[in-house]
């Protein structure tokens, strides 16, 4: 299976499934709806982020005298991101969860998914390369 799908279905997993706790915890306390997107939030950028770092970790202690060697994680995680984008809307729409249009979750919902997945993703790839540079014999 390609690394992209892995990680594309992984944080469609994620979206889905923070987008669905959201809707439920909602329901139960109004009230917070402000503390309980930021958490939802925290939890999608976490995993995207900490992925990310694994994966710039492993690349730059496989390939630590050629970086521009391996995988270009920046495709993979654009890929992935993309794919999890389009199917987080799909899967929102489908679930009747979302209010909006097929056509603002599949645009407007997918590109904030796909952003929010590929952003944080390369942060933490660029967090683990340095980590891994630091960490490397001299």
């Amino acid at each position: 299976m390609n690394t992209w799908l892995v990680r594309g279905l992984a944080m469609t997993g994620v979206l889905t499934l923070a987008r669905l706790a959201l809707d439920v915890t909602m329901e139960q306390w109004p009230a917070h709806d402000v503390a309980l997107r930021y958490i939802g939030l925290s939890c999608v950028i976490s995993m995207a982020a900490t992925w990310g770092f694994a994966d710039g970790r492993r690349k730059r202690l496989q390939y630590p005298d050629r970086p521009e060697r391996g995988p270009d994680l920046t495709m993979i995680w654009l890929a992935g991101g993309a794919f999890a984008g389009f199917a987080t809307a799909a899967l929102a729409w489908l679930l009747g969860q979302s209010g909006n249009s097929l056509l603002f979750e599949l645009t407007a919902g997918a590109a904030w998914s796909l952003l929010l997945v590929f952003v944080a993703a390369m942060i933490g790839a660029a967090v683990g390369t340095i980590r891994a540079n630091r960490q490397a014999p001299a």
